[in-house]
């Protein structure tokens, strides 16, 4: 390894920037190759405790740096050349800040005399993110006039931000001259050296950072609790919960709270076998008007993010809740109705276990207010699974209920925007196990998600199933490369119905002479080739027998396999129609035996 106080001042500090980023917790690294960043590469080569994912795709790069992150809630790096390789960056940053990702960005850039001159692949990199970074960080070139601590002081301020509620990304814009491997070294005895030195050996943080846990004050505990116990119909609703991976606290507490549960198909609590008053199926049971008016509450607990259904949003605004409490580790309320009349800032975990260890007096509960969510979930249950059963081929429908009811409770699923999370939301399999569901729904784009997908199976230890719809998978082709490399077995179920099949569902579809030509997109590709051409393993099928087996042997091999689903998109939209339908009257059916 290259001793670090030796060579160039630039070189010097460089190393110093990096080794205190992995000081404060920061080792995996994701860089696209670029000149201007070469000394930041070399520091990370050089540094035993790091390691280092280089993409030719600066945009895909940034997105497996995201979904790492995702997985592992604390920040990779992301190292980038200057000019329009930052610019590629752009889209993963947009989602990291819209769905609270720590992600930490260094961008190697021209020194401030080549700025408004013409220089070559040079753009104006200063706040290049705007708003989307919780913080932007400017650095010299290193001088001897320039104190180490600068360098060591940024890296510190930029895990810290990143890793603090609400999470997200920081921007670090590291100016540095050329020449970068110079001949001319400074020596051990040399001033600068001397400080790098004493850094180097200290082997500490140049600075610890501390965020405490925020926890509600006696008297608003009390005022919280007040608003429970005052719910005659309390509705809990959980979306994706972001810090805690700690369940135990969280399930206790709704356990004893006993409202009905509305979790989203990203907040790991959907197949949460330890949650009795859990409603898999809320978004179908509101197909129903009749249904509708016997379940409406007059109290609302929402913990984490926004969930997937609109459905839901819709019927809660028509409900006008009397008190509609949100809890999340972010800045303001995801309230696009304006339905929140308190928001509590915190980890919904933490406050959870307060209130557990608190307990509430609920007395005034409606009974029969549970009994009637489980009941109509039971109803669309049984709707959804003889469809589903009873079904020889596969469709979009099949699909999510198949995967989630044959994943196994070690495996965790990734699903790309627009139709497969949606999908999965209404369909999935009511089973009875916890399960990891990520998905890019920030900014909800389909761009990236390979890559992100890379990121989050590099970053658990187990196996991962992606499932997207052809338009994502094609707009991401560069990133197979990335999936290629990773250690973790990867499934990429690619559902193929020849264009985006959402605008089937949305004001677009009335049109129909714009339809097809300007938004469904249709074209007509087989993905085979793409995937061969990779390298990968490559399956198809039809049936569900045909899935189950190609599946179930793409989960057993060393390697990535990609599983592509042909689907009709007319089709599509006609077998949800037909099944919603039924469902619908099915809810009418239960809900006049119930009078």
């Amino acid at each position: 390894m290259m001793n670090r106080t030796t060579g160039t001042l630039q070189a010097i500090a460089v190393r110093a920037f990096v080794e205190e980023l992995k000081r404060q917790g920061v080792t995996q690294f994701f860089a696209s190759p670029g000149n201007r960043s070469a000394l930041l590469i070399e520091a990370i080569v050089d540094n035993p405790d790091t390691s280092l994912r280089i993409h030719y795709d600066e945009r895909g790069a940034a997105y497996m740096a995201l979904g790492y992150g995702r997985a592992q809630s604390r920040p990779a790096a992301l190292i980038t050349t200057s000019g329009g390789a930052v610019a590629n960056c752009f889209p993963a940053v947009v989602e990291a800040a819209k769905d609270r990702v720590p992600l930490v960005i260094v961008t190697a850039d021209r020194p401030s005399e080549l700025r408004y001159t013409g220089a070559n692949q040079t753009i104006d990199q200063v706040k290049i993110f705007g708003n989307y970074v919780k913080e932007f960080i400017e650095l010299p070139p290193p001088t001897e006039e320039i104190d180490l601590a600068l360098y060591l002081s940024a890296a510190a301020q930029a895990f810290f931000l990143a890793e603090r509620c609400p999470r997200g990304p920081v921007h670090i814009n590291y100016m540095l001259r050329e020449p970068f491997f110079s001949s001319d070294v400074v020596s051990q005895s040399d001033k600068y050296a001397a400080r790098a030195s004493s850094y180097f050996c200290q082997q500490l943080p140049f600075v610890t950072k501390y965020s405490v846990p925020a926890f509600l004050e006696e008297r608003e505990l009390f005022r919280l609790k007040e608003t429970l116990a005052a719910a005659r119909k309390g509705l809990v609703i959980v979306g994706k919960l972001e810090v805690s991976t700690d369940r135990n606290s969280l399930t206790e507490f709704l356990t004893q709270l006993g409202w009905p549960v509305l979790a989203d198909i990203t907040s790991g609590l959907r197949h949460f076998e330890e949650l009795p008053q859990m409603i898999p199926y809320y978004d179908q049971i509101l197909l129903g008007n009749e249904s509708q008016a016997a379940l409406g509450p007059d109290c609302v607990l929402h913990l984490g993010a926004q969930l997937v259904s609109k459905r839901l949003q819709k019927f809660l605004e028509a409900s006008k809740v009397r008190d509609y409490i949100q809890v999340g580790s972010f800045n303001s309320p995801h309230d696009p109705g304006y339905l929140t009349t308190q928001f509590i800032e915190c980890d919904p975990v933490l406050l959870c276990e307060q209130l557990f260890s608190s307990t509430c007096e609920l007395n005034q509960v409606d009974k029969g207010f549970l009994s009637s969510w489980l009941e109509y979930s039971k109803i669309v249950e049984v709707v959804v699974s003889d469809y589903c059963l009873s079904k020889a081929n596969l469709d979009e429908i099949v699909i999510p209920y198949l995967i989630t009811s044959e994943v196994g409770q070690k495996q965790a699923l990734f699903l790309g925007s627009s139709m497969p999370i949606r999908d999965f939301d209404m369909y999935s399999s009511a089973r009875k196990s916890f399960l990891t569901v990520e998905s890019n729904r920030g900014a909800s784009g389909i761009d990236g998600n390979l890559a992100t997908a890379a990121g989050f199976a590099m970053a658990n230890d187990c196996p991962v199933t992606v499932v997207l719809g052809d338009l994502a998978f094609l707009h991401d082709l560069n990133s197979l490369e990335l999936i290629r490399q990773d250690r973790q077995p990867i499934v990429v179920v690619v559902v193929n119905n020849d264009g985006g099949g959402i605008f089937s569902f949305v004001d677009v579809a009335a049109k129909k002479n714009l339809l097809d030509p300007y938004f469904s997109s249709p074209h007509g590709l087989v993905l085979e080739p793409f995937v061969r051409g990779f390298g990968l393993s490559y399956e198809t099928c039809s049936t569900k027998a045909a899935f189950i087996e190609a599946y179930s042997k793409a989960l057993s091999r060393s390697e990535t396999t990609v599983v592509e689903i042909f689907t009709n998109r007319e089709e599509n939209f006609s077998a949800h129609k037909a099944l919603q339908t039924r469902i619908s009257n099915s809810l009418i059916t239960g809900c006049s035996k119930d009078r």
